[in-house]
């Protein structure tokens, strides 16, 4: 496995030659650190609430997701129009008697609309949370550039293993005919713009783009090579964005996840050792069910 920033040319996103120590300073990007899910969610839904009923109480979104580190980051392009999107659900709260006002005033419907020209009965609205949030990220991966035969073949091999792990990350192991290990969940930062905890790939599109080309050298033998690979990728959060969510994107200083202080998931590491404890002491405090 490896770590992929495309500031430092691991993938070749232009065919324009730049200089690495200004391009770590001036271009944009989404940086990426990826988790393999390890837990199934029934165990992940008791590891959160042990933690939320015996201790860490302050860190309402630690545990939510459990894993291991791939030990894979991924700093990509960033180029997008995308900046932020909000949508509020509100639902109606007819509440204990609600309904029954309903029905009462359904019945007299008939003689009210002979006075008034519509009717309907008024409710609060009540929050509901977030709406589920997508964002876009897409470029180039040029097969066409270098100063050499070699060099270029050089390219093409960073591009290729940049792409042949990606894709692998987002598959899912299939271990017996009924037990599958997800794809990897990621956290992802925007500065500025967008922090995201826990997300996935919802959709990764990958396009051959220009002439298409036969290559010696790669990957022990040929490999059909385009001129340019597209590269589409659509994050679904997984966590909805609060307000001390945004604020850790705008906070200032933040340029990288490892700043970040609200953390999702969690290492299983740290969930290991803790979970036989907090089930004992959950037993102990439902009458002793765990021995």
């Amino acid at each position: 496995m490896a770590s992929f920033d495309y500031r430092k040319k691991d993938i070749i996103w232009t065919a324009s030659d730049y200089d690495v120590g200004q391009a770590n300073k001036e271009f944009p990007y989404i940086e990426l650190v990826e988790w393999e899910p390890t837990f199934s969610g029934t165990l992940e839904a008791i590891t959160y609430w042990l933690q939320r009923a015996f201790g860490e109480p302050g860190e309402v979104y630690k545990g939510l997701y459990v894993g291991k580190p791939t030990k894979n980051t991924y700093v990509l392009p960033f180029f997008m129009d995308t900046h932020h999107q909000i949508g509020q659900n509100w639902e109606e709260n007819q509440a204990p008697l609600g309904q029954w006002v309903k029905d009462q005033g359904s019945k007299a419907m008939g003689g009210v609309r002979t006075i008034y020209p519509a009717v309907g009965i008024l409710y609060p609205k009540t929050y509901k949370g977030m709406s589920e949030y997508r964002y876009d990220v897409s470029f180039h991966l040029i097969n066409t550039t270098g100063g050499s035969e070699e060099e270029a073949i050089q390219n093409i091999k960073k591009n290729r293993a940049f792409l042949e792990q990606f894709i692998k990350m987002n598959l899912h192991v299939q271990h017996t005919p009924l037990t599958v290990t997800p794809p990897c969940i990621y956290e992802a930062l925007i500065p500025g713009v967008r922090w995201s905890p826990a997300c996935v790939v919802a959709n990764l599109s990958v396009s051959n783009k220009g002439t298409l080309n036969r290559m010696p050298g790669i990957g022990g033998g040929t490999y059909i090579v385009p001129d340019a690979w597209e590269v589409q990728i659509q994050f679904r959060e997984l966590l909805n964005e609060s307000r001390s969510i945004y604020s850790e994107a705008i906070r200032d200083g933040v340029g990288n996840v490892g700043g970040m202080n609200v953390r999702v998931v969690q290492d299983e590491k740290e969930v290991g050792g803790k979970r036989v404890a907090q089930l004992r002491k959950l037993g102990e405090t439902v009458g002793g069910v765990f021995k």
